[in-house]
Formats: structure tokens, C-alpha cells, sequence
């Protein structure tokens, strides 16, 4: 619906991204371990969907890859043609292969036909499904980035508009987009943009100069600008454009989603036991990258505070550049008997692991995700498998505490953390019906078929005021 004047269209509901991508090993003892695949839900969980097997998609090595094998439904509208142009490994594991890939699914099957380009980073992986495209990478050649991937796209943009008349480009915003929109627009193609960040704060985090980040920042705003219509998964990403000069009327806010037949409730016992935790031990878990910006140190710091009153351990399953430093924290606070570190987990396993969470952590951290919030895949993925949540008090996250699953602590505050554990702690009376609520959330609110409709209805309304 169109907001107030001068500011973005935004979804009635709060939406969150951060994703997890993640494969089983367990660091310190050399060994590998592969956590079995659990499905089924618990007598908490709401009404299951319809599985893949139940609508006539075929299994694979790869489920969310086999997924877009099947045609568009018969009978449903054909009347879209969507071009998806990225940046993402989409044979990784990564959130945003996920997010482009759930997002083409949804679309066809509300009957869309729709078609990706996609870097060929890997070519002895193999991708069948025709509607996929796997452009030349230049970035496969030693010492040159991924972001040049981006120019021999613009040639597949050229070749799928004529062959294929594609009519709409569909852009996840990078460095180099505003080329890609630019081309797109002279052959005649409606544009969105999708923004999932803020690149001159995610390049200025990484340690960026302050003049690519100056960069990195114009060109996101080219290319807002120079597009029909942006999507951001913020509110806060949407008012930086707004305030850089993109029009207003261009900008839609709607978030992230998870994939409601992947993550879902499971037994606690049945998660133990693939796991190999003490189920007589209350687990606190966090699953993602292991960057600065998520804030696991914090939730480290807390644990000394909770042990004093409780029998709790902490689960950390995820890899990446903060991983040495936290595992050093651990050491210095003597908690290497509390602590699991699981390392990378594979999508496969990861709702098995979610399951093994009595409580849920996100705690976020102020810098960075304050200015912009958050559309965090995870909180989606631990909404759909009814998990009880600790996030941080930061824009997408504060609105969810209304909702009976969530509390929020002060970011960057380990006593204030241990302070929300407590409570919810302390309140195991309610686990069973916070459970059930934030599975209900996640059917109601962040599926990607719910995504998928509500984008592709703002996309015709946007089409129709042109």
C-alpha cells in the first residue's frame, strides 16, 4: 500500500537477512561429523505444508537446486516474463544463492516465467534446470574479483531480451548494477533493484577505504535511480536512497522469507540425538557467518552470568573470519566445556541443528545494522522451526517482540543478554505455545510464496503508474 508522501512503500508486516549457510565439522578434535537429516514436526508445530515430493518435484543431490527443474503450474498465470541477474554462487550454500533461488521458485509457481543468470564459478558443477543460466566468470582466473563478473552479463542480458523476450530485469544490487540497469532500460526492460544492504557500509565494516566506500555508495544510488523501482528488505535501506535523491514511489520495502518445508519442527529428542548433545543441558545456539557485525562475542560473554543459576551451554555452528578470535575468547574465559563450536553445517542439516536450540541468539551488534536494520534470514529460519528467540533491540528485529517469540536484549550488552535468557528461562511454562506461535508467524508472514506474491503484485502496480 502507498505510505505516507516521501516515504517508501512497506509491508504490514516487520521483515529481517543475514543467512546462514553452513557444512558439519567439528574443529579441536579433527574429526568430521555428519548430523542426520530429521523431518517430520512435533505435536507444537502448526499444520505442514504440502512437501516437494508433494508437488511433483523431483529429489536431488541438491534439493534446492532439483526444485526449479519443474515447469511453471498449468492453468496459472503466464502472463510475467522476469529476467534475474545476480552476483551469487548459486551452487554454494550461501544466504543469498538461497533468497535468489526461493524467490524464483515462488514466482513460478504462481505461473511466472522467469529465468536467471548466474557467474559460473565452478564449472564442474552441473545445473540442469534450463531456465538457469550460468554466465562466464571472469573471476574463475587467479586475482581477479567477483565483481567483474558482472560485465559479460550485460551480453546474456542483450541475448535473453531478444531470444527470450524478457521483459522485466530483476537486479541484485552490486558495484557494477547500474550498468546492467542502464542497458536494460535502452532495450526497453522494466528495472527493479533489489537491495540487500547497504554496500558503502558493508565495504567500510570489511575495512574498505573511505574512498571506495564513496564509490561503492554512488553507484548503489545510480542505480536506484536509474531503475523503475527498487526493493529493499530494510525500511533503513529504502530512507538512504530516498535521502541520496531516488524518488520515493520507486521504493518498496518487503524483507527476507524462509523456506517453510525445510525448516520445521522437530522432536527436542530426536534433534539430541543427530546432534549428539546432552539433552540434559538447556542449549543457547547461533547459526551464520561469523563476522563482527553478528555479534556472537556478546553472547560469549554472557554465558560466565547464566552459569552461576543454570546448567547451559552454547552452540555455535557457523564458520568465517571471527571464528579464531571467538574461539580465543572461549579459552580466556575457561568456558571450552560450554561452548561447541560446530564449524560450517550443511543446509541439509541445519533445521536439525536450529531444532537443538532451546533458545535462539541473534545478537547482533549496534554498528552497522542500527543504521540500516536487519532482514535476518535466520530469524526467519528460527521462527519456521518454532524456536523460542534472543536477537538484538535493532530496526527488523524490535517490531517481532511483539509477537510472543522473540525477546530483545541491548546490543552489545553481554549482562543484558544474560538478563533476556533469564527470562525466558525462567518462564519454560510458555515454551510450548511460543513455539507454536512463531511457527505460525513464519507460515503467516515469511514464506517465500508470501514474498513472492506480495513483490510481484507491487511490480504490476508500479508498472500500471508508469
Amino acid at each position: 500500500m502507498q505510505g505516507t508522501r516521501g516515504t517508501p512503500w512497506t509491508d504490514t508486516g516487520p521483515f529481517q537477512c543475514l543467512g546462514h549457510s553452513l557444512i558439519m565439522s567439528r574443529k579441536g578434535d579433527g574429526k568430521t561429523r555428519r548430523i542426520a537429516h530429521t523431518g517430520g514436526a512435533s505435536q507444537d508445530a502448526a499444520p505442514p505444508r504440502p512437501s516437494s515430493a508433494d508437488r511433483g518435484e523431483a529429489p536431488s543431490e541438491s534439493a534446492f537446486l532439483a526444485r526449479e527443474s519443474a515447469p511453471p503450474p498449468k492453468g496459472r498465470r503466464k502472463n510475467g516474463s522476469i529476467l534475474m541477474v545476480n552476483l551469487v554462487d548459486i551452487m554454494s550454500h550461501e544466504g543469498g544463492g538461497h533468497h535468489q533461488m526461493a524467490l524464483m521458485r515462488g514466482w513460478r509457481r504462481a505461473g511466472l516465467k522467469v529465468r536467471m543468470i548466474a557467474p559460473r564459478r565452478h564449472p564442474s558443477r552441473v545445473v540442469t534446470a534450463d531456465h538457469i543460466v550460468r554466465s562466464w566468470a571472469p573471476s574463475r582466473l587467479s586475482g581477479i574479483p567477483g565483481i567483474l563478473d558482472a560485465i559479460p552479463q550485460m551480453f546474456y542480458i542483450v541475448t535473453e531480451r531478444w531470444r527470450n523476450k524478457a521483459a522485466t530485469l530483476y537486479v541484485r544490487a552490486n558495484a557494477l548494477t547500474f550498468l546492467q540497469v542502464s542497458l536494460a532500460r535502452l532495450l526497453g526492460m522494466f528495472t527493479v533493484v533489489e537491495h540487500n544492504s547497504w554496500l558503502a557500509s558493508e565495504r567500510r565494516s570489511r575495512g574498505g577505504g573511505s574512498l571506495a566506500c564513496w564509490v561503492e555508495g554512488v553507484f548503489q544510488v545510480w542505480s536506484a535511480r536509474m531503475g523503475h523501482l527498487s526493493r529493499c528488505v530494510t525500511p533503513g535501506i529504502g530512507m538512504l536512497l530516498r535521502d541520496a535523491g531516488t524518488r520515493a514511489e520507486k521504493i518498496i520495502v518487503i524483507g527476507n522469507g524462509t523456506d517453510l518445508d525445510h525448516f520445521s519442527v522437530i522432536d527436542r529428542d530426536t534433534a539430541m540425538r543427530a546432534t549428539g548433545l546432552d539433552p540434559g543441558v538447556t542449549w543457547l545456539g547461533f547459526i551464520g557467518l561469523l563476522s563482527p557485525w553478528q555479534g556472537v562475542e556478546t553472547a560469549i560473554a554472557a554465558l560466565p552470568t547464566l552459569l552461576t543459576r543454570y546448567s547451559v551451554g552454547l552452540v555455535i555452528a557457523g564458520d568465517g573470519p571471527e571464528r579464531a578470535r571467538l574461539e580465543q575468547r572461549v579459552r580466556d574465559l575457561n568456558l571450552q566445556d560450554n561452548v561447541i563450536f560446530l564449524g560450517w553445517v550443511n543446509r541439509d542439516d541445519a533445521n536439525t541443528v536450529i531444532n537443538a536450540f532451546d533458545i535462539a541468539l541473534a545478537p547482533f551488534t549496534r554498528r552497522r545494522n542500527a543504521e540500516i536494520g536487519v532482514s535476518a534470514l535466520k530469524l526467519r529460519d528460527y521462527a519456521a522451526a518454532g524456536r523460542f528467540v534472543v536477537a538484538s533491540d535493532i530496526p527488523g528485529v524490535r517490531d517481532l517482540s511483539e509477537t510472543g517469540w522473540l525477546f530483545t536484549h541491548e546490543p552489545d550488552n553481554a549482562a543484558d543478554l544474560a538478563r533476556a535468557v533469564t527470562s525466558v528461562l525462567e518462564a519454560r511454562h510458555t515454551w510450548p505455545e511460543a513455539r507454536q506461535r512463531a511457527r505460525a508467524h513464519a507460515e503467516a508472514h515469511f514464506g517465500w510464496d508470501v514474498i513472492a506474491d506480495g513483490l510481484a503484485e507491487r511490480l504490476v502496480a508500479r508498472k500500471r503508474r508508469l
